[in-house]
């Protein structure tokens, strides 16, 4: 049997569609939001869907539990209304762009970087230099999938990919190639490169990035790419206009207390403790935030980290505050960050 086969025959177990009239009386009667403008939140639901409207609800629940997920089973403290939802919506919102602006930068540096260092080290051709490589299949896998998707998509309108076809026979330079690379397809590619090759490409980036702490200090290459790899699905969660200011992110870094990753000195870059993070196996938002700080400039980390703050700071829910629940610091505690 099929995994589609399998599949179906389960789905006739889903439940059946609820309309938006259906949705408000769920909300209201099963779950205890107090709804004030059932219109305005009838053609919001339509328009960005229930589940990701009430994927802001977890600091509004009477049941809440830290680091866990929770269970579309709560009840909504007394008095929470769309309000409440919607300025999470909006914090997101803001902290997407500013966020989006900042890996999208990240994403360039490192790829253009990598490329350039490749090309210089080992010639403009060197993904078909087989011995660069510690997987052969997987690179031949790579060719028979990305390569040719990247020249048929390109031929019909990138210059570079239609310079290449027309004039090298579809072969493109690193440079080409890589910067058409989704990004986490790129990580792969690296992943792929002998030790030795990384070792030299990566140590070149950190000399010559001008950042206040340079990874390769802490980790071996492999690591130092899996450091990327959260970044990348924090990206895609913006890119895909998803949740970001309360979900939790498996951990990249190993437990084993014998590597270096865990010593002291690797803890000292981190504003907050990262023993917490590494022993729950989860990072939270603003432990990705300050992982940026590997690839970003002093500068432009300190911008980033001004930035955010500001926007919680403006979105903040002291107005929702109540003698018996601060969700100001619900908030924070989800974020990761404690704002003095």
């Amino acid at each position: 049997m099929s995994y589609f086969d399998e599949l179906k025959d389960f789905s006739l177990g889903l439940k059946g569609a609820l309309s938006v009239d259906d949705q408000l009386k769920r909300l209201e009667d099963i779950h205890g939001l107090t709804i004030i403008n059932k219109e305005y939140l009838s053609s919001y639901l339509i328009n960005n869907n229930y589940y990701y409207f009430s994927g802001f609800r977890k600091i509004f629940l009477r049941t809440y539990f830290s680091n866990k997920i929770i269970r579309w089973k709560g009840m909504f403290n007394s008095g929470v209304t769309e309000e409440h939802l919607f300025k999470l919506i909006k914090l997101n919102h803001e902290l997407s762009i500013l966020l989006q602006n900042y890996l999208s930068l990240i994403e360039r540096r490192v790829k253009s970087r990598s490329s350039y260092f490749l090309a210089i080290n080992y010639g403009s051709n060197m993904h078909f230099n087989l011995s660069l490589f510690s997987n052969i299949p997987s690179l031949n896998e790579f060719f028979d999938k990305y390569y040719k998707a990247l020249i048929e998509n390109g031929k019909l309108n990138d210059e570079a990919i239609i310079h290449h076809i027309e004039n090298y026979n579809c072969v493109l330079p690193i440079w080409v190639l890589i910067d058409n690379l989704p990004f986490g397809q790129f990580i792969k590619f690296m992943k792929n490169l002998k030790g030795e090759v990384k070792n030299k490409v990566f140590k070149q980036i950190f000399d010559t990035l001008n950042s206040k702490i340079h990874l390769n200090e802490y980790l071996d290459t492999n690591e130092y790419l899996r450091t990327l790899e959260p970044l990348v699905l924090l990206r895609n969660r913006i890119s895909h206009n998803q949740r970001i200011i309360d979900i939790n992110f498996r951990s990249i870094f190993p437990k084993d207390k014998s590597k270096k990753v865990d010593t002291e000195k690797f803890k000292k870059p981190f504003i907050r403790e990262f023993l917490p993070v590494i022993k729950n196996n989860y990072y939270k938002l603003y432990d990705l935030v300050k992982l940026t700080r590997f690839f970003l400039t002093a500068e432009e980390y300190r911008n980033l980290n001004d930035r955010l703050i500001q926007i919680i700071e403006e979105n903040n829910l002291s107005q929702f505050n109540n003698s018996y629940c601060n969700y100001d610091l619900l908030l924070r505690n989800e974020i990761g960050i404690d704002i003095d």
